[in-house]
């Protein structure tokens, strides 16, 4: 089985491909997988630190971008585009899987002149704009929330799976104490803002950290993106 898994931009896109990979693997005798992603993406690091196989499309997704971003989205989404159908061709997948993101619309729409099997995952409740636009051209679409079947049309094929999960060795609490040099004894409070992190979530952590440690002792672990 040879599987094409494109999206990225964020870890929310990416981690949910690779959950389900691992999980291919684990049911599937053979599976080849090609994950393509964008160069402006977070997924080159992540690809690279678990030595996944995987391309890069060169542009950027448009939404929350400038003026001249969206002036140059055609042409951007046109070069995407080109490059999508000339992986698709090489690589020759059984189904194109796509996650959301830049690199999901430009592989996913070239799967379709391809006429590749297309299915796509969803992670949010409130799906994203590329799941929108191409789930009128998917074969299947796989969400995460039964009430996410109300932002697709009529007649759009949905299974509602929940969120894909990476399957993990039992943690070692005493490993992870040592790790950031934590008292046993004292709470913990995990702060996180998404892979990227969120400049108002960081903000509004700060003064809630500061107003907490003026009254008792508390422990965080702060996820805040790259600085």
């Amino acid at each position: 089985m040879r599987i094409m898994i494109a999206g990225g931009g964020t870890g929310g896109h990416v981690y949910p491909g690779i959950a389900m990979y691992n999980a291919l693997r684990r049911r599937v005798r053979n599976v080849e997988v090609l994950f393509v992603g964008a160069r402006a993406g977070v997924e080159s690091r992540i690809f690279d630190d678990l030595g996944l196989p995987s391309v890069l499309l060169p542009g950027r997704g448009v939404r929350g971008k400038g003026l001249l971003a969206k002036l140059t989205s055609p042409l951007t989404l046109l070069v995407g585009l080109f490059h999508g159908i000339r992986e698709v061709l090489a690589f020759k997948p059984d189904v194109v899987i796509g996650t959301g993101g830049y690199a999901s619309v430009a592989v996913v729409a070239a799967s379709v002149l391809c006429n590749k099997k297309r299915v796509l995952q969803e992670q949010n409740s409130v799906p994203g704009m590329a799941n929108r636009v191409l789930s009128r051209f998917a074969d299947l679409v796989l969400l995460s929330y039964e009430e996410s079947k109300a932002f697709f049309k009529r007649g759009v094929p949905t299974a509602v799976v929940g969120n894909p999960i990476r399957v993990k060795e039992k943690p070692d609490r005493d490993a992870a104490l040592r790790f950031f040099d934590f008292d046993a004894g004292t709470a913990v409070v995990l702060i996180c803002g998404g892979s990227r992190g969120a400049r108002s979530i960081n903000q509004a952590a700060v003064v809630a950290i500061r107003r907490i440690l003026a009254r008792r002792r508390v422990q965080f672990v702060f996820l805040t993106g790259d600085l």
